[in-house]
């Protein structure tokens, strides 16, 4: 899928909002189902030349707009490697924690 992405540099949309419209196109005819297919915020700023921040702010704008959602592809991981709900729980706990001691 990431040879499908293409942005106009000279257009006055910002790439973030170019690679938002696109995911939609992708959602639209069927190139993109769910979250386990989108290219990692590195892949994806290594592939179109910018800066990881443009990808990440595109993620997040297209997940507020409810178009995809990330945590059930987490939980499905976590299920698949065989983790109890309450060991989830235990670890996004955790993960929560150091975040917020990070701060």
């Amino acid at each position: 899928m990431l040879e499908a992405f293409s942005l106009d540099w000279s257009s006055p949309i910002p790439l973030e909002e170019q690679i938002v419209q696109q995911l939609k196109e992708f959602q639209e005819v069927g190139l993109l189902h769910n979250a386990h297919q989108l290219p990692t915020v590195r892949e994806l700023a290594v592939e179109l030349h910018v800066a990881p921040a443009v990808i990440e702010k595109a993620y997040r704008c297209w997940q507020q707009e409810g178009l995809i959602n990330f945590i059930t592809p987490i939980v499905l991981q976590a299920k698949v490697a065989g983790y109890s709900k309450e060991q989830f729980k235990t670890a996004i706990g955790q993960v929560w924690d150091n975040l917020k001691n990070q701060e």
